[in-house]
């Protein structure tokens, strides 16, 4: 067994990066987490020492993070382990293991080029082009490619998909664009093309049943552990981030992901997600994130703690014994579960019953655990005190009968 070594966690207060802080907070590590322009540290007991850098978005902001590994290395042990908590932190960690080597700079995840290819959804067209795997029709929108060329690929219903997904929420606050027929097809390709954003434009599967999961490979490919769970809802609940989550084992489907990964060249941690197309039952690779998810302490409760897996691997020379992860844990997000429930309510898709049932089986809430209450008082504190702030404008919105129409757009 080698010797332990300080972990560096890159990204603002997230239930990713607080999963994250947990896992490795405790089992007594040092802990550094670096937050960027704009961010905050978190509230959780294991946060451990709070740095921050310039903009994700600037590119003297990596010259900082190098700087910055070396002098957490020289202060607390080298090398040091870097986790990224999203995509752009992903695509820095990957350059910076690159750049500064392993003696000097560890990460669970794979090289630049690759992690560029799975954040980057026009890029991931292309990776998927060159290792075929089922996924659903896919065209990348180049300044040159004609609304014709469009048109001759696929027909609406489609999704236009920005390839740089945390900019485009930044600027629309929405995932993507959805074109319902011709004329919103062109309109959602023409302002792309003219405001220069990458996007892909993909075929809608309709009512998809999503399933995804998570992993480890080590340097070898070899993947040793797997958890696979599926989205009971999720917020926005057509197209959304899961609020209710459980584990489920699809073998078959782990495999054929598992087998993806490495004819890529994949190593480190990933999740794949899986969309089950009706019309003709195959289920669909729709994206692979190169870093821990929001949900990671699901794997946790599960039995296989994925980013400790890493870390055993990588730092310290050993892989635990694990056991097939528990099927039927669940994971809630009650903040976002709330609103889902209430949207499905109103369309009629989810009696109060059945919603208050589907809470049996949770293990794991987004925010809270009961060594570490802080975080969980923070959100709620947070959540109060904005909607004390809005909800007198909301009142008067509707008192002046702005609210109802609102509420059906």
């Amino acid at each position: 067994m080698r010797s332990p070594v300080p972990v560096m966690v890159l990204g603002n207060p997230s239930v990713t990066q607080l999963g994250v802080l947990r896992c490795y907070g405790r089992h007594g590590l040092a802990l550094v987490q670096v937050g960027f322009e704009g961010g905050h540290p978190s509230p959780s007991r294991y946060g451990g020492e709070h740095r921050t850098v310039g903009s994700i978005d600037r590119p003297e902001t990596q010259e900082e993070l190098a700087a910055l590994v070396l002098e957490v290395g020289r202060r607390l042990g080298a090398p040091v382990f870097v986790v990224p908590t999203c995509d752009r932190t992903a695509v820095a960690t990957s350059r910076l293991q690159a750049e500064l080597g392993g003696d000097r700079c560890l990460a669970p995840l794979p090289g630049p080029e690759l992690v560029s290819a799975l954040v980057f959804k026009d890029e991931f067209a292309e990776l998927l082009r060159r290792h075929p795997i089922a996924h659903p029709l896919t065209v990348p929108l180049t300044p040159t490619l004609s609304l014709e060329e469009v048109r001759a690929e696929l027909a609406p219903p489609c999704i236009i998909k920005p390839a740089n997904s945390p900019a485009f929420w930044e600027r629309y606050q929405r995932k993507c664009f959805f074109a319902e027929d011709e004329a919103q097809l062109a309109r959602y390709v023409e302002l792309c093309q003219r405001e220069g954003i990458r996007a892909v434009v993909q075929e809608r599967i309709p009512n998809p049943a999503l399933y995804c999961y998570a992993t480890y490979l080590t340097r070898d490919g070899t993947a040793l552990a797997s958890v696979g769970f599926h989205k009971r809802r999720q917020w926005p609940v057509d197209f959304g981030v899961g609020s209710l989550v459980e584990t489920r084992q699809e073998a078959a489907l782990i495999a054929e992901g598992n087998d993806f990964l490495r004819r890529i060249g994949h190593q480190g941690l990933a999740e794949l997600e899986f969309a089950l197309d009706p019309r003709d039952g195959v289920q669909k690779l729709i994206e692979v994130n190169a870093r821990p998810i929001m949900q990671n302490r699901l794997a946790a409760a599960a039995g296989c703690d994925l980013e400790w897996l890493a870390y055993s691997d990588l730092v310290l020379g050993e892989r635990p014994a694990l056991h097939e992860p528990t099927e039927g844990v669940r994971w809630l997000g009650l903040d976002s579960d709330l609103v889902a429930a209430a949207t499905l309510f109103r369309r009629g898709q989810l009696p109060v019953l059945d919603w208050l049932r589907s809470f049996a089986g949770v293990r794991v809430e987004a925010f809270f655990a009961p060594d570490d209450p802080a975080p969980f008082l923070r959100r709620w504190g947070d959540l109060g005190w904005h909607l004390a702030k809005t909800m007198p404008q909301r009142l008067a919105g509707r008192y002046r009968g702005v609210g109802s129409a609102g509420d059906d757009a």
